[in-house]
């Protein structure tokens, strides 16, 4: 890797069809070649309208959906599995009931629907705004946010999005954080970047979370990239994606 930075495009894309209006805090994922585009703020409202775009023809459409449809909302996050998107968080307003209630929507049908959360100790998550989420394949990471009573939360849940249960985690952020960003690695590592403290200090520190145990490939190659072996006989080649997996593992 060259560990440097290229602009890929600097061209507005050339699109048709119905367009969203000028917005900012949309929640936007990817299925089967269309982008989605969920709700979001002018400045002045929220939107609650959805479109999407398709890659192909460089078409916009805007959706008619039916169903449980969520509230307008801003910086909502979600995440695609199989055929439906689950939509998190939001930062229009601290709903109490935000994390006793999942908003679904199917790709298929274009529906909403709205699914009852349980909890694995029976707690939930306090209501908040400015929170951050992450995704693996099967599950939800929130941490951190600003409560109804302007406390900045340091707390760390998962949602399994099988069962739809939260779940806190055993540790928490060194301090609380809000306006954070985070993301989950290799369905085995959070990360969480930056923030702002409850001093309303912008801190620039990485923290790093062990969330599942990683796979013994995953455990052992490190050690391979390492040896003596590989750095010393480099006749000696594993195949490239073996090569990438060592380069992954080492961070």
């Amino acid at each position: 890797t060259t560990n440097s930075w290229n602009i890929c495009s600097n061209n507005n894309i050339y699109a048709c069809g119905n367009q969203p209006t000028p917005r900012y805090g949309s929640l936007m994922v990817e299925y089967k070649n269309f982008l989605y585009i969920i709700g979001g703020t002018s400045g002045n409202e929220y939107c609650r309208n959805m479109y999407k775009f398709c890659l192909s023809d460089k078409k916009w459409l805007k959706i008619e959906s039916t169903g449980c449809t969520p509230p307008e909302n801003y910086r909502t996050q979600g995440y695609v599995l199989d055929h439906e998107i689950f939509c998190f968080g939001g930062s229009a307003e601290i709903d109490s009931n935000r994390f006793l209630t999942v908003h679904v929507f199917d790709l298929k049908t274009n529906r909403w629907s709205k699914r009852k959360t349980a909890s694995a100790c029976e707690d939930f998550p306090v209501p908040r705004v400015y929170d951050s989420f992450a995704f693996s394949k099967t599950h939800g990471y929130m941490s951190g946010g600003k409560s109804q009573f302007g406390q900045v939360l340091s707390d760390i849940w998962s949602i399994d999005f099988q069962t739809l249960t939260w779940q806190r985690l055993d540790y928490n952020l060194k301090d609380g954080l809000s306006f954070h960003t985070s993301v989950v690695y290799n369905d085995t590592v959070l990360y969480v970047f930056g923030g702002t403290r409850a001093s309303n200090q912008r801190v620039n520190w990485l923290e790093k979370f062990n969330i599942d145990v990683p796979s013994l490939l995953n455990i052992s190659l490190p050690y391979v990239f390492n040896s003596h072996n590989y750095n010393v006989d480099k006749e000696i080649q594993l195949p490239p994606p073996l090569q990438d997996t060592i380069v992954d593992c080492r961070f």
